[in-house]
């Protein structure tokens, strides 16, 4: 849903957010730009590749890096600090960058020790990320195109749709799973609900194949029983990376 967002902001170049904001890519273009002609970056990992996503535009880390908490300070940085032109009027920008980015780490939360929003969801730090998750729901609900139609009606509504969604699916899940009577959970690592997992899985299956990305149902049955005897096939091409030590079959116990 990220690299959704990320490629209708690259594409159409201009949101206009409730408030009327102007969002606009041209400013992660114009730091990515200023970086390179200093020869340094400000704190953040923008390369020419996350510019000219198009030949890597499902590589969901060069989404997550071009609208992260990093890129979001550097422009704020360069427009209030260091009063670079290019960057003035940026408030708007910085501000989706950030909700997008704070959204993103509570969706994908690993870390049981985790502080903030990368904090697995818990009774404890409800107040942190409940009030949070109220507000950008209303505010993804708000964005809309320069012709005024709000893009969750727009052809490109996917993404947002999609993080709306899942909005009201963790908040529904964490209080069947930690907040109702007699809840089996004590909190939720929401990135253990990713479909990283199964597209991890799938990878390693066309590993099996060798240059044959398509196996046959037999070739499929066979990679599969590979993996169920504990065989760890790894994917070179796939478009996420495993992010934690578990074992993609997880619940085969030996």
């Amino acid at each position: 849903m990220l690299k959704l967002v990320r490629n209708t902001l690259a594409e159409w170049g201009i949101l206009i957010d409730k408030y009327g904001g102007k969002i606009q890519w041209e400013y992660v273009i114009q730091l990515q730009k200023l970086q390179d002609e200093e020869g340094l970056r400000l704190g953040n990992k923008l390369k020419k590749a996350h510019i000219n996503w198009k030949q890597q535009k499902m590589k969901v880390n060069l989404a997550a890096q071009s609208l992260s908490a990093s890129v979001a300070d550097a422009i704020e940085f360069c427009a209030n600090t260091l009063k670079i032109p290019e960057f003035q009027g940026s408030e708007a920008t910085v501000t989706f960058i950030r909700n997008f980015n704070q959204l993103f780490d509570i969706l994908n939360s690993r870390n049981p020790l985790a502080k903030g929003y990368k904090a697995p969801m818990s009774l404890t730090n409800k107040t942190t990320w409940d009030p949070f998750l109220t507000d950008v729901y209303e505010y993804i609900l708000g964005l809309k195109n320069t012709s005024g139609q709000l893009m969750c009606k727009t052809k490109r509504k996917t993404g947002f749709v999609g993080f709306l969604a899942s909005i009201k699916s963790m908040k529904q899940m964490f209080h069947d799973l930690v907040e109702s009577e007699h809840a089996p959970l004590k909190y939720i690592l929401t990135y253990k609900m990713s479909q990283d997992h199964l597209e991890l899985f799938f990878g390693a299956i066309r590993a099996c194949g060798g240059f044959n990305n398509n196996p046959t149902t037999q070739q499929f049955t066979a990679a599969y029983k590979r993996l169920l005897l504990r065989s760890h096939i790894e994917g070179e091409n796939g478009n996420c990376e495993k992010r934690d030590p578990i074992d993609i079959l997880s619940a085969i116990h030996q």
